[in-house]
């Protein structure tokens, strides 16, 4: 009963969850002196990382699913990297 409550009252609070995140991470990602927006991260484990220092978003998502986005977030980041994909069991460095 409680979860179908709160999936009938996202449609009215998403978009104001969305543009609140917009604002916060764009000013999470710009420099405070220029004023210039930052280059994304290329790598996972440092998006993940910039992720973890960026305090605003903490702040908008509260601690509790600050954490809990974190850590399921780095367990995918592990479980991706431990597995090869079909193009590189084809073409292993040692055929190079």
């Amino acid at each position: 009963m409680i979860w179908n409550l709160a999936w009938s009252t996202l449609p009215r609070i998403a978009p104001v969850i969305a543009l609140s995140t917009a604002s916060v991470v764009t000013a999470a990602w710009c420099s405070s002196s220029s004023k210039t927006a930052e280059a994304l991260p290329r790598a996972l484990v440092a998006a993940l990382d910039r992720f973890r220092a960026c305090k605003p978003v903490r702040n908008l998502l509260g601690a509790d699913l600050f954490e809990i986005i974190y850590v399921l977030k780095d367990y995918e980041l592990f479980n991706y990297q431990s597995v090869l994909s079909s193009w590189e069991r084809e073409h292993p460095l040692l055929w190079v």
